[in-house]
């Protein structure tokens, strides 16, 4: 079995209160409690349940009863170094092994625990992601340099922030400081500082795709867990940013709706004559739906 469940709340939602009323036409704050706290997040739900999209930032742990292994065989009484044997090629290793993450876009991954045949709790920590050029970050963020040292977002220039916070990496790599404890500039944005030598990790992530994925490092395999329900726990952040204004327009147009469907219409059942749009908003949804979860 497979669940995910939300660790940490959005900070906001992303649509803003002040737009949702000038879209419904309503210029009287005596509902606003009604709408923010109900009827906002509860369309920010259904949406993000139908397409496995995070409309905002927010932290998830995805719970499984295991690690995938190779089909066909369950490993029964081989070692990790002989399921790593049976791995075979990188490709096929990385595809058999992967765990494709139930909501997107990823934003990072923070670790994986699991409980082993110990019967202890262990923790997995993700290889750190490559520096990439026009991209952007926020303050804290660490990646990769080009040397193999561990930088970490340590000032943004607030003049060339956006709205959320975030800002844009330099066109060209930069002349990272090889010194630990020093600093980069990046662009006319950000500063990094050289915090040590990368570490290794313990599995890779697959930020780009959507779903996103996670994948033991070349030449391993997960580790042996405890036979027992939600032995592994993926905890990861997901979303468009913390107030969702990068989330896709059709998106929100359908939250919008939703909320103006649910203020106008108060009971489950009315005498109105009210007809629904055929496949409107689920077009809508179905235009940016996620739906390869398959292993």
């Amino acid at each position: 079995m497979a669940g995910l469940n939300v660790e940490i709340a959005p900070v906001a939602e992303p649509v803003p209160l002040e737009l949702i009323k000038n879209h419904l036409r309503i210029t009287t704050s005596a509902d606003d409690a009604l709408i923010s706290g109900i009827y906002m997040p509860a369309a920010r739900e259904l949406v993000e349940d139908a397409t496995a999209l995070s409309l905002v930032n927010k932290g998830y742990r995805q719970n499984l009863d295991s690690f995938p292994h190779e089909p066909g065989f369950f490993g029964i009484g081989l070692t990790s170094y002989e399921l790593a044997e049976r791995a075979g090629s990188g490709r096929r290793h990385k595809h058999h092994q992967r765990i494709k993450l139930f909501r997107s876009p990823l934003v990072s991954v923070t670790n994986i625990t699991y409980i082993g045949t110990d019967q202890d709790e262990h923790v997995l920590l993700p290889a750190p992601a490559l520096w990439a050029a026009n991209t952007e970050y926020t303050l804290g963020d660490e990646r990769q340099d080009s040397n193999g040292n561990l930088q970490q977002i340590t000032a943004i220039n607030e003049a060339e922030a956006e709205e959320d916070g975030t800002a844009s990496s330099g066109a060209t790599t930069p002349a990272w400081n090889l010194t630990p404890g020093q600093t980069t500039t990046d662009g006319p944005a950000l500063t990094w500082t050289n915090l040590r030598p990368a570490y290794a990790g313990d599995f890779q992530v697959n930020a780009d795709d959507r779903p996103p994925s996670v994948f033991p490092t070349y030449g391993t395999v997960w580790p042996d867990v405890l036979h027992q329900e939600n032995a592994v726990q993926i905890h990861f952040v997901a979303g468009f940013g913390s107030d969702g204004t990068a989330a896709p327009a059709r998106a929100k147009l359908v939250l919008m709706m939703l909320v103006g469907t649910w203020y106008e219409n108060r009971e489950s059942v009315t005498e109105a004559d009210l007809r629904k749009i055929p496949h409107h908003l689920e077009d809508l949804l179905g235009s940016v739906r996620i739906l390869d979860f398959n292993p």
